[in-house]
């Protein structure tokens, strides 16, 4: 998801995808911690989506105080 995707999400959505991707990444890290991974670069990826999600809601919440 790009950053123009990750913009046009609203909270409650931003909120959803994060939790998600969070369950996918421990489910990786469990499973890469008993057996060899298919895509270990996956890890890389959902890292950082769910920084680009955690930096749109930050973004978002500093707008809001001004």
């Amino acid at each position: 998801m790009s950053d123009i995707e990750t913009r046009k999400l609203d909270s409650a959505d931003l909120d959803v995808r994060a939790q998600k991707l969070r369950m996918e990444l421990f489910g990786l890290r469990v499973k890469g911690s008993t057996e060899a991974l298919d895509n270990p670069a996956r890890i890389g990826q959902i890292r950082r989506e769910i920084a680009r999600l955690l930096t749109e809601q930050s973004r978002r919440q500093r707008q809001g105080s001004k």
